[in-house]
């Protein structure tokens, strides 16, 4: 088609200006058809004028050339060296730069040690395909072009570098928390003054560079010399970083006795023993609970003996905060942490986390431990930890097992396939992105597909081949593709009925887990809760509010992230009722003791606000409900808690005197005796990495948690 077209232009009497009209007209229209679309947003009908004004610029550049007649240019000599070195600063900066900043703020967010992968390597594939488009294919251009047109590749470069730099550096910087999928958890908007300021910047800007080009020009190169050098110093510091810190993990992980993904994951429990379940359900917040179990009241029938206690709060709003204490106690809130000065955090963290096992262990329980929230401080666990303990069964199994077909190895190897080549073509993506002007970088990140043609090429539900691992939404009902975080999780609880093994004797048994299906919101298809690739609740959810209603009180479910959150909530119940009625199937529901909670809340959804130092508390207001031996019914429960009460409800009866086997302090909840602390400080466990958490707010709650007269902040320090 393009040589048929070609060939009819060059038959023309004048081939350029032909095109010049044909592009005109199709400025034209494309202008006019943008003005009077109803569906497309502000920015949107911005770029695509630019567009329609673009097309119509060869006409226009013609015309004056005729008015003001032909002038005679002096002859230019191209400077190469400058078009080369802008060339290799760019390839620098987005293959290199960015994307090794990226993952250096979090090495094992991009480590697979299931399927070995370094994610330095991610910076080698980004930086080939920079230095291909910007040196290879870049000269390819300049060396076919005329020689006045090299001198303008040369200014251009120039141009390019400085606005791109500006883009990254200063527009962008707080799009929010960024998934190693290269999503953004929150779909990245910018204001209008930020599409203002980036806009002057992006007009004045090239006038500047312009005017400094052409006074000093023969320094230009060196300019690029010079941040070239800076850029690759960076860019190798990270990236020895990244080699360094997977390195590390990947040494602890191979090396450790308690850490092989070789061995079966395997549940103990006995018929005529004491079984004792702890599941931390991350980011499970207590108010949602009603809701769920109003819409699918055979929970409750499932959920037969537990106690709900609505009046829970955690010790912070993150998981460095929040989780000591439920494995430890109260010698663990953020407040006894930092009394121990001394020792470091980490080797805190990794006590709190053994002080359960070694309690029961010591008394002569089986232990199984799954998924030990920030093991050895990272994100994922370092089983090390355990190996002064080698008769407890210790497991990972986080990202471990597949929802879809096939056996899990190889299902698991496809995905983990698919994730590689996702991060392996985006991260140049998303550079591109990053150096872009503001105003189209929501088009290139484009719900994070960055305009993916394969990612939704796929219509089988079921495949694990291609599809896409990035969920995009479409209102609150609609959705496209899979959310990868949710996929490493969710399947888990859909095979603990596999993973348990029962026996007919009268050990007693002990086995704690953490899981992230809560903390890995995306949209589920309706009425089961479940995965899929397309999905499309429209048809159940024309009447969100007047369902989602207990005593006038309705659930606010506008937003996509109100929405997604209850769908795994709601997921991650109906998966736990049928594992509890497998268990209740085999004779062991009885004589088991299960507590579920939380290491925290959620705040950013302000579906019932507490609000004090306008900080939503509800961030601290984390689920909690125990079910005991041989108890029937479901009831609630108002007296105040804390998730630091879990270690005293687990022993209590078991235990006689618990007693903590690092400290030889007592088991109990004595210190829930007047206002509770609670600290709010950076979350990244890569930053806490002293003796004492960084500063940061402190409150106390003493009262009805939900009531924000109960909250009084107390200072930063």
């Amino acid at each position: 088609v393009f040589s048929l077209v070609k060939n009819v232009f060059y038959k023309l009497k004048d081939p350029k200006k032909a095109l010049s009209i044909v592009l005109a007209v199709a400025g034209l229209a494309l202008i006019i058809s943008t003005l009077i679309r109803s569906d497309i947003n502000a920015r949107q009908k911005v770029l695509l004028c630019s567009g329609g004004i673009l097309l119509m610029l060869p006409i226009l550049s013609g015309t004056i050339r005729r008015k003001n007649g032909q002038k005679t240019s002096a002859a230019v000599t191209p400077n190469k060296v400058t078009f080369f070195s802008g060339a290799i600063l760019m390839a620098l900066v987005t293959g290199l730069l960015i994307p090794s900043a990226v993952i250096s703020n979090s090495t094992e967010e991009f480590a697979d040690l299931i399927h070995p992968y370094n994610p330095a390597l991610y910076i080698v594939n980004s930086s080939l395909l920079s230095f291909g488009s910007w040196v290879l294919w870049g000269g390819v251009f300049y060396f076919f072009m005329s020689r006045k047109t090299r001198e303008t590749f040369s200014k251009a470069i120039w141009v390019i570098s400085g606005i791109s730099l500006a883009d990254y550096f200063l527009f962008g910087t707080k799009l929010g928390i960024l998934s190693s999928n290269l999503q953004y958890v929150t779909k990245p908007v910018f204001n209008f003054t930020e599409y203002s300021i980036n806009l002057i910047v992006v007009i004045l800007l090239p006038v500047v560079l312009i005017f400094l080009f052409r006074k000093l020009s023969k320094y230009v190169s060196y300019v690029f010399y010079t941040a070239s050098v800076i850029v690759l110093g960076i860019g190798v510091m990270n990236s020895a970083q990244i080699s360094a810190e997977y390195n590390s993990l990947a040494s602890t992980w191979f090396l450790s006795s308690t850490s092989s993904y070789d061995d079966t994951v395997n549940i103990p429990l006995s018929r005529n023993g004491k079984n004792v379940v702890i599941l931390m359900l991350d980011r499970a917040m207590g108010s949602q609970l009603p809701y769920i179990f109003n819409e699918k009241p055979e929970l409750k029938t499932q959920f037969d003996g537990f106690t709900f206690y609505p009046n829970t709060i955690s010790f912070g709003p993150f998981t460095i905060y929040g989780s000591p204490a439920i494995f430890g106690g109260y010698e663990y809130t953020p407040e006894r942490i930092n009394e121990r000065s001394s020792e470091s955090l980490v080797s805190k963290h990794n006590e709190a986390l053994k002080v359960l096992p070694v309690v029961f262990g010591n008394n002569g329980y089986t232990v199984t431990v799954c998924d030990p929230p920030f093991a050895g401080y990272n994100w994922i666990p370092d089983l090390s930890i355990f190996d002064d303990h080698p008769v407890f069964h210790v497991y990972n199994t986080n990202g471990r097992y597949n929802y879809f077909e096939g056996s899990d190895n190889d299902a698991t190897l496809k995905i983990s396939s698919r994730i590689k080549d996702i991060r392996n073509r985006n991260f140049f993506m998303f550079s591109i992105m990053k150096i872009s002007p503001v105003i189209i970088q929501e088009t290139i990140y484009d719900s994070g597909l960055y305009n993916e043609a394969i990612a939704l090429s796929n219509d089988d539900n079921s495949s694990v081949n291609g599809y896409s691992l990035v969920q995009t939404l479409d209102g609150i009902s609609k959705s496209t593709g899979y959310y990868n975080y949710f996929l490493d999780a969710y399947p888990v609880l859909t095979k603990l009925s596999e993973l348990t093994t029962i026996s007919d004797g009268s050990e007693n048994t002990f086995f704690m887990m953490d899981n992230d299906t809560i903390h890995s919101p995306c949209l589920l298809q309706k009425p089961d809760y479940t995965p899929s690739l397309y999905v499309d609740n429209t048809e159940y959810d024309r009447n969100l509010a007047s369902e989602h209603t207990i005593n006038g009180t309705a659930l606010p479910l506008n937003t996509a992230d109100q929405n997604t959150y209850y769908h795994v909530y709601m997921a991650t119940f109906m998966r736990l009722g049928e594992w509890f009625d497998y268990l209740r199937e085999k004779g062991v529901y009885d004589n088991t003791r299960i507590i579920i909670v939380a290491d925290h809340g959620r705040g950013d959804l302000l579906q019932f606000p507490v609000i004090c130092n306008n900080v939503n508390m509800e961030y601290c207001l984390p689920l909690f409900m125990v079910k005991d031996f041989n108890t029937t019914g479901f009831t609630t429960n108002e007296e105040f808690m804390t998730n630091g009460d879990t270690p005293t409800i687990a022993t209590s009866g078991l235990i006689k005197d618990p007693v903590n086997p690092f400290t030889g302090k007592a088991i109990n909840s004595d210190a829930k005796n007047g206002p509770q602390k609670v600290f709010l400080s950076n979350k990244n466990i890569n930053d806490n990495t002293g003796n004492t958490f960084l500063p940061g707010s402190w409150y106390t709650v003493s009262g009805n948690p939900h009531d924000k007269s109960s909250w009084k902040y107390v200072g930063d320090h």
